[in-house]
């Protein structure tokens, strides 16, 4: 049995029905069975409702599916309902899909957990989205997929709560050139270059707009770490380590560029498996500062997921020095991960590339 659903309408996030009844069979606005749905046989005899919105920063596409789930308030947590969405039918076909859907609140007030999984992104509205769980359709847009997000919320017998979420998805850009990502307006390019005789190791990370907005970078120290043991850390500002510039392009759009070597000679580390790490994000100018990925269209009660690149380059092992060059990619030593928190929380760095002071 599942209530209160309702498609978005007029491309507003949280529309609800208000005359939902828990009698009701699953079904949408039209009466007929819902796709996909899968809930607990009994619901409370008045739920609370769960009114989720996602707000989806992956450039131009033409729709995004998602799988939604609630869990209960039992202790362990069941699956209190299960479902699969898509923009095109919860959304505006781009940035935006809001479902509602029932929550657990117990004796009055309970604690559920809500979890949900980008299924995929498409350039044209899917003809089927599929069941929860089930495999994404045909002709997704090839992304860095962002993992399963799980967040907890109270749910209140007969109340509304809304679960907001926005979440920015890192694309492959083929078209632009290999190895490079698409992380809102930004093009990025990271990667790594080990020492030769005529110049040291040196990591790269750049990211350009279309526009007069220079984005800024967020980097973390370099650190060297033998066996699990930190034997070096660098801070990638520093003279010497660290170049950064920023500037508008002489055909249009704008960048930012940094380059960063740890100054450390692998031969040095001998026989010890010893790895490089670093990481960061760029974010385009923003009122909230210091917070990747929030502005004023980001409210701090929202969860918020973004990209995140990492650097976990090879240095030395069992044989000596390793000199390997390594760029972005799926997987490997320089790939993309995501930070999920609280929108208030954001992620932080150990450092920022601001193109608003002066160079």
């Amino acid at each position: 049995m599942l209530v209160g659903l309702l498609p978005l309408v007029g491309g507003c996030l949280g529309a609800r029905t208000s005359d939902a009844s828990p009698d009701a069979d699953a079904a949408g606005v039209d009466g007929t069975e819902a796709p996909g749905a899968d809930v607990a046989p009994m619901l409370a005899a008045n739920p609370g409702f769960f009114d989720t919105g996602i707000l989806l920063r992956a450039g131009d596409i033409g729709d995004s599916v998602w799988d939604l789930r609630v869990l209960s308030a039992d202790a362990p947590p069941e699956t209190y309902w299960q479902q699969r969405i898509s923009s095109s039918g919860y959304g505006d076909s781009a940035g935006e899909s809001s479902y509602v859907g029932p929550c657990d609140s117990g004796d009055g007030t309970a604690v559920n957990g809500q979890e949900i999984r980008l299924v995929g992104l498409y350039a044209d509205d899917v003809d089927r989205a599929g069941d929860f769980g089930e495999a994404s359709p045909d002709g997704a847009v090839p992304i860095w997929p962002p993992p399963v997000i799980a967040r907890e919320a109270t749910c209140a017998e007969n109340q509304d709560t809304y679960l907001g979420y926005a979440v920015t998805v890192a694309r492959f850009e083929w078209e632009a050139g290999p190895n490079l990502a698409r992380i809102g307006d930004a093009l990025c390019d990271a990667s790594w270059w080990c020492a030769t005789e005529a110049s040291p190791a040196v990591l790269h990370f750049s990211c350009e707009t279309p526009n007069d907005r220079i984005p800024t970078l967020h980097l973390d120290d370099l650190v060297v770490r033998c066996d699990g043991e930190e034997v070096a850390r660098r801070d990638p500002t520093q003279e010497g380590v660290g170049a950064i510039t920023a500037d508008h392009l002489p055909g249009g759009g704008s960048g930012t560029w940094w380059l960063a070597s740890p100054s450390i000679d692998p031969a040095t580390l001998g026989a010890r498996s010893c790895v490089l790490t670093t990481a960061g994000t760029v974010d385009l100018p923003s009122p909230v500062a210091g917070v990747p990925g929030r502005s004023t269209e980001v409210p701090a009660s929202f969860w918020l997921v973004y990209p995140r690149i990492t650097w976990t380059i090879p240095l030395s092992g069992a044989s000596g020095p390793v000199c390997a060059d390594a760029w972005l990619d799926l997987g490997g030593p320089i790939t993309i991960t995501y930070t999920s928190a609280p929108a208030i929380a954001g992620a932080h760095y150990d450092h920022v590339a601001d193109p608003l002071e002066p160079r």
